[in-house]
């Protein structure tokens, strides 16, 4: 099993929550801030992010959102690297604490096995609701790695996970084998077995 980081490995930017406030003109520092310290729960922080949105927007349609996030460049050779790794009967996976509609895009260009990432929740006529389906908490990415081994009967040692950040370090500690990708930090490289830039 190889598990990957979405933003930042899959795709060139550290943040698909980012790039989206970046190009709407929001800054989500503070209620960052309140996550990071345990203070709010992952799913009222991705709650503040749609609000934020909003407040800036009004009525924001999942298309605008999807139109922004399609300006994010995948990596380098993503297709062909993804389908060597399978060729040789590997699973692979994205665990990733972003847009869902990001991976969906990614999945499209090539298929995983298996995709966890975060969801914004829609009205009827595709505007967004304040709100969603975390899949993934950033911060607590073994959960899922943990799930997917379950599901595939698959050891740690027999897992490889490649990250870019701090809140990879989780999937880190449930591999045998850890990749930090660009690494975003020291403590990455410090927790990573191998570091690739």
């Amino acid at each position: 099993l190889m598990v990957f980081d979405m933003d930042g490995v899959l795709t060139q930017h550290p943040s698909s929550w980012n790039y989206v406030h970046q190009r709407m003109g929001v800054n989500n520092e503070k209620n960052y801030e309140l996550f990071r310290k345990r203070k709010i729960s992952y799913s009222d922080f991705l709650r503040s992010d749609v609000e934020l949105w909003m407040s800036k927007a009004g009525r924001v349609s999942r298309e605008y959102i999807e139109s922004i996030l399609a300006e994010i460049p995948f990596s380098r050779n993503l297709g062909r690297t993804i389908s060597e790794i399978k060729s040789l009967g590997i699973k692979v996976a994205i665990v990733s604490g972003g847009i869902s509609w990001l991976a969906d895009m990614v999945n499209r260009k090539v298929p995983f096995d298996y995709s966890f990432s975060n969801s914004i929740s829609l009205n009827d006529d595709g505007t967004l609701i304040p709100g969603g389906f975390a899949q993934v908490d950033p911060f607590r990415k073994d959960r899922n790695v943990i799930q997917i081994q379950q599901m595939l009967g698959i050891s740690k040692d027999e897992t490889i996970s490649v990250g870019d950040s701090e809140q990879d370090i989780s999937m880190f500690r449930n591999s045998g084998i850890s990749i930090g990708f660009n690494p975003a930090s020291d403590e990455v490289v410090e927790n990573a077995d191998l570091s690739i830039k």
